[in-house]
């Protein structure tokens, strides 16, 4: 299981009224921490389980005629799910997004890590707010419950969510401005 989050890109002028046409380079980093959660079988005389030959395990008992399929026709196992959270190598993210017609896009599937927004192609008649804007993504697994908690920094100040994302905004000044 690898989990992500996302942020919501709005592009707005000093009015707060929602511009098209912009155009936005992100980098940085994706998914780096990774909770993997696998079965094991244990050896287990109370077990319900048997070892096939193959190295996949089944709840059916084995048979006079199927035992040539069993590793052993007498050792049972038990299963157990087992969680670990792993760090993984980042992986380079590099990419050019337009606004839609409602000024905004979303960033979906980031992992914890540093992404970098920057304006690329301003709208018609306005200049690129010139700042390369910073989200940082942190991530901590709840040991108990196996569920992430999310923490956002945009241009070094703590965000919350807004909804399902976390939120920045854009604004352009009109090249007469």
């Amino acid at each position: 299981v690898t989990y992500t989050t996302g942020a919501k890109v709005i592009k707005t002028d000093a009015s707060n009224n929602v511009l098209t046409g912009a155009k936005f380079k992100i980098t940085g980093t994706s998914s780096d921490q990774v909770i993997v959660t696998k079965t094991v079988y244990e050896e287990d005389a109370d077990g319900s389980y048997y070892k096939l030959t193959d190295g996949t395990y089944t709840e059916t008992a084995p048979t006079t005629a199927t035992a040539d399929k069993y590793a052993s026709t007498t050792v049972t196992y038990s299963s157990k799910e087992v969680t670990t959270l792993e760090e993984q190598a980042a992986g380079a993210t590099d990419i050019t997004v337009e606004v839609d017609a409602d000024g905004s896009f979303l960033l979906t599937g980031l992992g914890k890590g540093t992404y970098t927004i920057t304006e690329t192609v301003p709208p018609a008649g306005y200049v690129i707010d010139g700042i390369e804007h910073s989200l940082v993504i942190d991530c901590t697994i709840d040991s108990t419950t196996k569920k992430p908690t999310w923490t956002y920094t945009i241009d070094g100040v703590s965000a919350t969510p807004v909804g399902d994302y976390v939120v920045l905004k854009v604004i352009d000044k009109k090249t007469s401005d």
